[in-house]
């Protein structure tokens, strides 16, 4: 016997399509800062030395991925992000304060990006 497929309740579908736009959109900047995190983590080469270990920047950037990290958790499984948000921002802004290189901007866009698309998925409010 088969059975018929299942239908979402009502409602269930305008839901979901908001929180898989977001998770569609932050996957790029997730690699991206993933992808640079580890490159640093390594850090610098040398032929025949031991790794050194991620840089101090990369140290530092822990608070504000963590706390981006539980803002999109949050988001996605559809709850207010607002308040993690606004924290991850201002972790973001206390690493960009004590570590301003250039270098550390590539950092940070994952970061950013990922910023970014968790203001416009709350709407106009976020700023």
């Amino acid at each position: 016997m088969l059975l018929p497929p299942r239908r979402p309740a009502a409602g269930a579908a305008d839901t979901l399509r908001p929180r898989l736009r977001l998770a569609a959109r932050t996957a790029p900047a997730l690699l991206l800062l993933s992808r640079e995190v580890g490159t640093r983590s390594a850090g610098p080469e040398r032929e025949g030395a031991a790794p050194a270990g991620p840089d101090e920047a990369v140290r530092a950037m822990a608070p504000p991925i963590e706390a981006t990290a539980r803002a999109l958790d949050t988001a996605l499984r559809g709850e207010d992000c607002a308040a993690g948000l606004r924290r991850a921002r201002e972790l973001t802004e206390a690493h960009r304060a004590a570590h301003p290189g250039r270098r550390d901007t590539v950092l940070r866009a994952g970061v950013d990006l990922t910023h970014e698309a968790l203001a416009d998925h709350l709407g106009p409010s976020a700023g």
